[in-house]
């Protein structure tokens, strides 16, 4: 008996095409590539918010540290509210936060403003990648996984390389400001296809365990596999 190579969905909602699962992974890979786009920009700019703000090498590092540390901590909380809550819901809502936050970055008078930024950079940010890991867990079987999985693992390295080289030409040209303008722009302008490339609401976390099938390409297999363990008298493999 072979299962469906596809999660099961919650009650009322379809089953994906495989070009809507592909689109929501390219989707979440452009989303990716902004995300690490955004935090990298700082890092391109700091000689001219040096100058600019009159900011001192430690106050430079705490723009660092703070970013990271609020990372750090609202990981554990991002991956709860990925499992209860929808997981579209969070990329989208992650998206549009750490845009706005971006672009009010461009606006800052001073450097205590820019701190709480950082802050809500990390906070806001750090909420994306457990949701669309876990999508793509959910919606891509065994066989795809992987490959998947590795799409956003291009759009974190390309917005890294990417975001630098923008956010640097975009100050040499039009000030320091002008890269995390038109970064919170381009995030605001993906999430509005949000609704198009990921799955509904109602496919959340908290709907309770997927069936084993669901995760793996042959429910036979896991079958066999708890068939095997519940032997207790087993002879040891030949070696």
């Amino acid at each position: 008996m072979t299962s469906n190579p596809l999660p099961l969905p919650a009650a009322g909602c379809q089953t994906p095409e495989k070009s809507d699962r592909w689109g929501m992974v390219v989707f979440l890979a452009l989303a990716s590539a902004v995300n690490y786009a955004d935090r990298t920009a700082m890092s391109t700019v700091l000689p001219a918010l040096r100058s600019e703000l009159g900011l001192s090498d430690v106050a430079l590092g705490l723009l660092g540290s703070f970013f990271l540390w609020s990372y750090a901590v609202f990981s554990p909380i991002a991956g709860v509210l990925a499992d209860r809550l929808s997981r579209s819901a969070v990329v989208t809502f992650s998206l549009v936060a750490w845009s706005v936050v971006t672009a009010l970055t461009g606006l800052v008078p001073g450097f205590n403003s820019l701190l709480v930024l950082r802050v809500a950079l990390g906070v806001s940010e750090c909420l994306f990648l457990p949701a669309a890991y876990a999508l793509i867990a959910q919606f891509h079987a065994l066989s795809t996984r992987a490959r998947a999985m590795s799409l956003i693992s291009i759009g974190v390295n390309g917005g890294v390389v990417i975001g630098g080289a923008a956010a640097g030409f975009l100050a040499e040209h039009w000030g320091w400001r002008a890269s995390f303008l038109v970064f919170g722009a381009m995030g605001l302008v993906l999430a509005m296809l949000a609704k198009r490339f990921l799955p509904g609401a109602a496919t959340i976390g908290g709907v309770g365990p997927m069936p084993a099938s669901a995760s793996f390409p042959s429910s036979t297999v896991v079958a066999g596999t708890a068939a095997a363990f519940a032997r207790p008298n087993l002879p040891p493999p030949a070696l």
